[in-house]
């Protein structure tokens, strides 16, 4: 499909091979093998360890699998869940917002506006690429963690917790109303997000790290 709207549009497509790419994945079970005829090694050996897979091993395809896919991942990637094959460059910022936040309401409401903005620029991308398919752009949906912050948005009135508010971050009123962005309440318990702001119990941790594909790096 990628390279059929790839195709309509006219981009430009990158291939990449891989030479003898089979002998880069590390073996991470023990193998041994027998000493191939015209190897003479010092000492009386029967056999060798395998450090590296060599093509025509069972093993083979799946280590390098493995080793590309740890590559990809680090610098940014993420596999699709419908597609194995498919990676995709996952957009993220952080940044340090530039005035003085007097509750987290206010903290989160600011964040929700760059968030919005970020997510409309990528469903515009979206809708122009499945343009090609006569596909509808889909419906942008933010998740948010704080019921407060949400209110916030859907009240049109300037209450004294909001009116004080740079009226910049106020376009989030008029996204909601339009119908253009949906905000959906994220409970804490499913909120990935909290392993960057705060100190979690271990077990929490783990399951954080573990929903993100984070692994690390000696196992």
């Amino acid at each position: 499909m990628v390279i059929a709207i790839a195709k309509y549009y006219g981009w430009p497509l990158d291939q990449l091979d891989v030479v003898t790419a089979f002998l880069y994945g590390i073996m991470k079970e023990l193998v041994f093998c027998a000493v191939p005829e015209g190897v003479d090694l010092d000492g009386d050996f029967d056999c060798l360890e395998l450090v590296k897979a060599i093509y025509g091993l069972k093993q083979a395809s799946r280590v390098w699998n493995e080793t590309f896919d740890e590559f990809v991942c680090s610098i940014g990637f993420q596999v699709s869940a419908f597609d194995p094959c498919l990676y995709i460059k996952v957009s993220w910022g952080s940044k340090k917002q530039s005035s003085v936040s007097l509750s987290t309401s206010e903290a989160e409401y600011i964040a929700l506006s760059l968030a919005i903005q970020e997510g409309k620029w990528i469903r515009r991308l979206l809708c122009e690429i499945l343009a090609a398919t006569n596909e509808t752009g889909p419906e942008l949906k933010i998740r948010e963690d704080n019921q407060s912050c949400i209110k916030t948005t859907k009240n049109p009135v300037n209450h004294g917790r909001a009116k004080h508010i740079d009226i910049k971050y106020h376009h989030i009123r008029d996204e909601v109303k339009r119908g253009e962005v949906k905000l959906e309440y994220c409970e804490t318990s499913v909120m990935l997000a909290d392993i960057m702001t705060k100190a979690l119990p271990g077990p929490r941790h783990t399951d954080i790290t573990a929903a993100l594909g984070i692994h690390a790096c000696s196992h």
